[in-house]
């Protein structure tokens, strides 16, 4: 005698409403205990049966929503790593390429310093020359 969780809930109920019907006379508490037990015994299975469904689902859902997380900060620490080699990278191969290119074109690297020198010190004397005159 298989009964669905529906069929279960629906006896449950009706246990429980005989009992509420009949717990105010007196003449009819032998059958109403003996059936209150029962469903006592069934309500408590149903529930806990049902309980425990619903604990595995929000349990598995719970251990969804951490591996998404998870996953997710995983892929961000990655991202993080992956910028940061870059950023520490940047400068180091900034330098190689200056060095690679003064020695390959050496005259057009010491014209360029000197002309950055040249306006970097019209600029510097221009402003000092401000600042007396004031």
């Amino acid at each position: 005698m298989d009964k669905s969780p529906a069929n279960q809930a629906a006896d449950v109920a009706g246990i429980k409403a005989t009992f509420s019907l009949d717990s105010g006379h007196p003449g009819l508490g032998g059958n109403t205990v003996t059936n209150l037990g029962e469903g006592h015994v069934e309500l408590d299975h149903a529930g806990s049966e049902s309980a425990r469904r619903a604990v595995d689902r929000a349990s598995m859902t719970a251990h969804h929503a951490v591996d998404k997380l998870a996953g997710r900060a995983s892929r961000l620490a990655t991202q993080i790593d992956e910028k940061t080699q870059r950023l520490v990278q940047a400068p180091r191969q900034a330098w190689a390429y200056s060095k690679e290119t003064v020695s390959s074109h050496p005259v057009q690297a010491v014209a360029v310093s000197v002309a950055a020198g040249f306006v970097l010190g019209w600029l510097v004397s221009g402003r000092l020359t401000r600042h007396r005159s004031d």
